[in-house]
């Protein structure tokens, strides 16, 4: 029996393997060859699309082999472009040629390469002598993407955002034919009324540099650029190159799309045109392997039609957008450049406390009730004045005395009073210095009430930015398969319903997008008003402990902590019996009540005596009356003096009367906060617990939503899903993570509101409200 298992089983393996052997066997490969003219982002991204593309539409029984001989890079040198060339050509094992940017399709042809040849992202076949007459492939085994009147509507398009006086263009030519693009758009601008600038400066390796020509047309003062391929700048200088236009308030729009308007670009009519490009050329590479000669093959198709701005640049370039056209446009983030100032909650908040006008002067308020102790104190020391007299006298008081009078008088005296005791004055100091108290627990009420506004507009802005993003790239992947459904339709594969309805959900989104841009707009304003700053200050935000890794990472075990009645319960009364103690409105109400003490018994020290001396040294020269006695030029006197007031019209009554009225009221208010707090502090915790309890399953919600969201995508991409499922699974994505952000940031916003509850100022110590929570269920 073991030998007949033993048996079975080596036959099958050697079946398995047989098998595995037959499929290796009619599986055809292709050797693909990649040549560029240099190193450039956008290649590296339309090549990695093409790939994705390619791979859904090969069978089974095809595989393309990307060999390592078959790469060439010229490094933008045209001799060694012409050497590659020659290289390759000479090569046998290459069965199909992706050549991208300018020379390499000319190079081959000259070299005598006589592969297909697919001419990817070459900017103007026609111009550059790629086509003939009648827009056909100059070799039969050429094929390449032509798109006549783009540039017209490239020009059109930027008209439409800003108008032209004069129009700069920058345009890598490919060889001298080429040069008859800067001849059509002059021409275009003649039609339209603008004058067009242009330069074309070269660096050492005779290729075309765009720093040196924008600084030819910089002092013509044109309106905006348009720029042609980046060809030649290295990818660190793109956004540099974007930065200087920028900061020169200067548009520019570019042919290509996405890459460049992230790195800085004002404007493109071709977001997605990587997209339908990559689709069109992969196409044709399954009709060359299917035997299709390559010069048969369509090379006209107009892709990217879609506009983007870079929103960044369009503020700094001062451009008004009018309402009309902006449901047209992507709006898109660019990256952060180098050097941009991060806030984190804590720098907001302390920066808005350090800067806020009420709490200034609250601050100068109690320096002042400082000041206030001092002058009460002042009461118990020594009193001490200085008077001079000087008098001229006339002769009539010479007649009128029996000895001789001057007619000049002199007299000063140096003055002295000392309180020895004095209940009422006692009393005062100490009312000042709980005066001082209530307006120190004022202060800290302003200041949580400031801190808990600032990190709630805080949040509203990271919030809002999120829903943002997220409308942002779920119409990005419903613009992204419009623009692959219009490349379908070269090969009959879509409807126009399908297109519709793709565009008709993008305007669904946009007007989502449109609306949650307002309520950017109003959270910024209110923002920057608590920071006392204008509401075009821009502030890019750090979302450490915010973000979705962080929250994961952070508030799972507090999470997991509360899961139990009994854990809440536990953590529930211990934060509410701080709150009673150390809330700041509780430790008011105390100071409050101490205040009014204090005035009680200064009205009741009214009763008591007082005691003081005082004294004086006395100089004059004047001797009056010299008949009666004589006095001499120094006298003093020193003395004791008792003050008892006897009868006020009532006023000491009624103002003890008055002060034990407030005392009343005051400890009636503090039962009222205490029940106040207690209720807040339960409301508070209760809420925060409730969005606990949602987290869970809106992030598994939220997860599977998008894992939906891949596979329906993949399945609509492959024509195995109908237009109207893929639209409510991205319908049903929206609506779950908008709803995950909603929960998580209804989390903090109940986190923040028990750190203030608990009367815990955040901004003396650099911190924020999310660290000070934590720290307190760890306590």
């Amino acid at each position: 029996m073991f030998y007949t298992i033993k048996s079975i089983l080596s036959i099958l393996l050697i079946s398995l393997a047989l098998q595995s052997a037959v499929h290796a066997d009619s599986i055809k490969k292709y050797n693909i060859g990649y040549f560029e003219a240099g190193q450039y982002d956008v290649h590296s991204i339309l090549q990695d699309e093409y790939f994705k593309q390619l791979e859904l539409m090969l069978p089974d029984s095809v595989q393309l082999v990307s060999i390592p001989e078959g790469f060439r890079s010229a490094e933008w040198d045209r001799k060694k472009s012409k050497q590659m060339a020659a290289q390759l050509a000479a090569q046998n094992n290459i069965d199909i040629m992706l050549a991208f940017g300018p020379w390499v399709v000319q190079d081959l042809l000259e070299a005598g390469f006589e592969k297909p040849i697919i001419g990817m992202h070459q900017f103007n076949p026609k111009a550059e002598g790629l086509l003939d007459d009648h827009d056909r492939p100059i070799a039969k085994n050429l094929t390449v993407h032509f798109r006549p009147g783009k540039t017209v509507d490239d020009i059109l398009t930027l008209m439409k955002i800003k108008p032209l006086k004069k129009l700069g263009v920058l345009s890598f030519p490919s060889d001298d034919s080429s040069l008859s693009l800067d001849k059509h758009i002059t021409s275009i601008g003649k039609q339209y009324g603008f004058e067009v600038v242009t330069a074309t400066e070269f660096d050492n390796k005779g290729t075309f540099a765009f720093y040196k020509s924008y600084a030819k047309i910089r002092d013509a003062q044109v309106d905006a650029i348009y720029l042609s391929p980046l060809w030649g700048l290295a990818s660190e200088k793109i956004p540099q190159f974007f930065e200087m236009l920028n900061r020169e308030k200067l548009m520019s729009f570019t042919d290509e799309g996405s890459l460049l308007i992230q790195n800085g670009a004002t404007a493109t009519n071709n977001y997605f045109g990587l997209v339908s490009e990559a689709y069109f050329n992969a196409y044709k590479t399954i009709e060359i392997l299917n035997g299709v000669t390559p010069s048969e093959l369509p090379v006209i198709f107009r892709s990217g039609t879609h506009i983007a701005l870079n929103k960044n640049s369009v503020e700094r370039c001062n451009i008004t957008m009018r309402s009309q056209l902006f449901n047209n446009y992507e709006i898109i983030e660019d990256r952060k450049t180098v050097g941009t100032q991060v806030e984190s909650l804590s720098e907001i908040v302390h920066r808005g406390i350090s800067q806020n006008p009420l709490i200034l002067a609250q601050s100068d308020k109690i320096d002042a009730l400082d000041a206030s102790i001092g002058i009460s104190k002042s009461a118990y020391k020594p009193q001490l004045s200085a008077n001079a007299e000087f008098d001229y006298i006339d002769n009539n008081l010479q007649s009128n005395f029996h000895n001789y009078v001057k007619n000049e008088i002199f007299k000063s005296s140096l003055n002295m009073s000392q309180t020895i005791y004095s209940k009422e004055k006692l009393k005062n100091i100490q009312a000042v210095k709980e005066l001082k108290i209530v307006e120190q627990r004022a202060h800290e009420i302003e200041k949580l009430n400031l801190e808990r506004a600032l990190s709630l507009a805080y949040l509203a802005n990271l919030r809002i930015q999120e829903e943002s993003k997220v409308i942002q790239n779920l119409r990005n992947m419903v613009s992204y398969n419009i623009e692959l459904l219009r490349a379908k339709q070269i090969a009959d594969k879509t409807d126009s319903l399908s297109l519709l309805r793709l565009d008709m959900y993008r305007y669904h989104l946009t007007l989502a997008y449109i609306k949650n841009n307002r309520a950017q707009k109003t959270a910024k304003i209110g923002l920057n008003s608590l920071l006392n700053l204008p509401y075009s200050e821009p502030l890019f935000f750090d979302k450490i402990y915010f973000s979705e890794n962080s929250f994961i990472e952070f508030e799972s075990p507090i999470i997991s902590k509360l899961q139990t009645h009994s854990s809440q319960d536990e953590i529930e009364n211990r934060l509410l019996e701080k709150m009673l103690t150390q809330n700041a409105s509780q430790a008011k109400a105390d100071a409050l009540i101490n205040y009014n003490k204090a005035l009680l018994e200064k009205s009741a020290s009214s009763f008591f005596p007082e005691f003081s001396l005082h004294g004086s040294l006395l100089y004059s020269d004047f001797q009056e009356e010299t008949i009666y006695f004589q006095e001499k030029d120094f006298s003093w006197y020193v003395g004791g003096k008792i003050s008892l007031p006897l009868f006020l019209g009532g006023k000491r009554h009624n103002q003890k009367k008055q002060t034990a009225a407030l005392l009343s009221e005051s400890e009636y208010q503090k039962d009222i906060i205490s029940l106040t707090t207690m209720k807040e502090g339960l409301t508070s915790f209760q809420n925060f617990t409730r969005f606990t309890e949602q987290m869970t399953p809106s992030y598994q919600a939220k997860q599977r939503a998008y894992s939906s969201l891949d596979i329906a995508n993949r399945q609509y991409y492959k024509d195995e899903l109908s237009t109207t499922d893929f639209l409510a699974i991205i319908e049903t994505t929206l609506e779950t993570d908008l709803q995950f952000i909603q929960i998580r940031y209804n989390y903090y916003t109940a986190m923040a509101k028990i750190v203030h509850d608990l009367g815990i100022i955040v901004s003396d110590s650099y911190s924020d409200f999310v660290v000070k929570f934590h720290e307190e269920l760890e306590y």
